[in-house]
């Protein structure tokens, strides 16, 4: 049997591969139905919502990376955990791209609450703190 902590980290691990390439189901899945996300002034609301926002901003984008590293997670019962990891995404883009500009980097936390519904872990809320970028 696979730990709590086991299956949340791989959650993690899919939303960043997912998100690189582009993979809009596969990002989907790594949240509940009803989900919510705080992304400060890029977007709020629903996956839904981020998903919009995250295909048309990566549209013209050549390539990203969203490495995903330091992580504490913290049960809340059996059922419920809180996260917090730390993101470093990179993006490369054209020069002429609104807020990329040829290549960004942002370093991003996490802040999530996790839920296991019918035997599955994935983010019930979000929020994303963009705490610096560099570029762009």
């Amino acid at each position: 049997m696979t730990s709590p902590e086991t299956e949340i980290r791989a959650v993690l691990a899919r939303y960043g591969m997912t998100l690189d390439r582009r993979d809009w189901p596969g990002l989907r899945a790594c949240f509940h139905a009803g989900a919510t996300v705080d992304y400060g002034r890029l977007v709020q609301g629903t996956v839904d919502d981020l998903l919009a926002y995250l295909a048309a901003e990566t549209a013209t984008l050549e390539q990203t990376m969203h490495l995903l590293s330091t992580c504490v997670i913290d049960p809340d019962g059996d059922d419920a955990a809180a996260a917090e990891t730390y993101c470093v995404a990179e993006h490369r883009g054209p020069a002429e791209h609104a807020w990329c500009r040829g290549q960004v980097t942002a370093w991003v936390r996490y802040l999530d609450r996790f839920e296991r519904r019918g035997g599955t872990w994935a983010i019930a809320r979000r929020r994303a703190v963009v705490e610096w970028t560099r570029g762009g």
